[in-house]
C-alpha cells in the first residue's frame, strides 16, 4: 500500500483562481484569499522542508498584505471620517503596488515552481510538526514573561497561525488554536491601526481615538496571553 501523501494543488489552485479577482479588486475577498492561499502554501512547503519559493511566496503576501490590511480598517473598524479618507488614498498607493506584482514575471515563476513539487508524503510532514510546535511553544513563553510586548505577541500570532495551517494540512484538528488566534488577531488589528495613525499626518487630530484604542490594545494583550495560557496544554501534547 503507498503511503498516504498530502499534495499542494487544493491551495495552489485556490491561489490561481483568486489572482483575477484580486486583479479586477472590485471584491476585497480576491485579495484576501491571495494572503491567505501563500500563507497555507508556506505551512506545507515549511512540512516539506523546503525553501525555495518561500521567499516568493512572502513577496507576494506583502504586497497583498499591504492592500487587505486596509481593507480591515475601513471595513471592520469604522475609523473617524478624516482618517478614513487618508486610508482611501493609500489604499490606492497599496493596490497600485499590487496590480504590479500581480503582473510581474515573477509571480509566474513562483506558480511553474510551485506546480514541480510532488506530493508531500504524510510521514514527513509528521517528522516536522514537533519542530513547528516547539517554535510556538518558545514564542508563548516569550509573551507569558512579557505579555504587553506587541513584538512578542505579533510573533505568537503568525506562529500559530502557521501551526494551525500545518495541522490542516495533516488533517488534524486545530481547533485548541483557534480561539487563541481569534484574540491575537483582534489585538493585531488594534495595533495596526495604531501604527497606521502614527503614519500619518492627522496624529495629533485623532489624539482621543488613539487613546481609546491605545487601552483596547492593553485589554486585548491580556486577554491574549490568558487565550493562549488555556490553549498551551493542549499544543504541548503535539511536541
Amino acid at each position: 500500500m503507498p503511503e498516504p501523501s498530502i499534495p499542494l494543488a487544493p491551495w495552489l489552485s485556490h491561489l490561481k483562481d483568486h489572482i483575477p479577482i484580486a486583479r479586477d479588486g472590485s471584491d476585497p475577498e480576491g485579495v484576501h484569499q491571495v494572503r491567505v492561499a501563500t500563507r497555507r502554501l508556506d505551512a506545507w512547503l515549511v512540512l516539506a522542508q523546503i525553501d525555495v519559493v518561500r521567499d516568493d511566496l512572502r513577496w507576494l503576501r506583502r504586497r497583498a498584505s499591504a492592500v487587505r490590511d486596509i481593507d480591515v480598517l475601513l471595513l471592520e473598524l469604522d475609523p473617524p471620517r478624516e482618517f478614513d479618507s487618508w486610508l482611501r488614498e493609500l489604499h490606492q498607493d497599496a493596490r497600485r503596488e499590487l496590480l504590479v506584482t500581480l503582473d510581474h514575471p515573477r509571480l509566474e515563476g513562483m506558480i511553474t515552481a510551485l506546480e514541480a513539487f510532488r506530493p508531500l508524503s504524510m510521514s514527513t510532514a509528521r517528522m516536522v510538526l514537533p519542530k513547528v510546535v516547539r517554535q510556538v511553544l518558545r514564542r508563548g513563553d516569550a509573551v507569558e514573561s512579557s505579555h504587553q510586548d506587541l513584538q512578542k505577541l505579533h510573533r505568537l500570532r503568525r506562529g500559530a497561525r502557521r501551526l494551525r495551517y500545518c495541522l490542516e494540512w495533516l488533517g488534524e484538528s486545530a481547533k485548541p488554536l483557534k480561539s487563541a488566534q481569534k484574540v491575537l488577531g483582534e489585538a493585531n488589528d488594534v495595533a495596526m491601526t495604531l501604527r497606521y495613525i502614527n503614519q500619518s499626518p492627522l496624529r495629533d487630530s485623532l489624539a482621543e481615538y488613539r487613546k481609546t484604542l491605545e487601552h483596547k490594545l492593553v485589554e486585548l494583550a491580556d486577554r491574549s496571553a490568558s487565550a493562549w495560557t488555556k490553549s498551551r496544554q493542549s499544543i504541548e501534547g503535539l511536541a
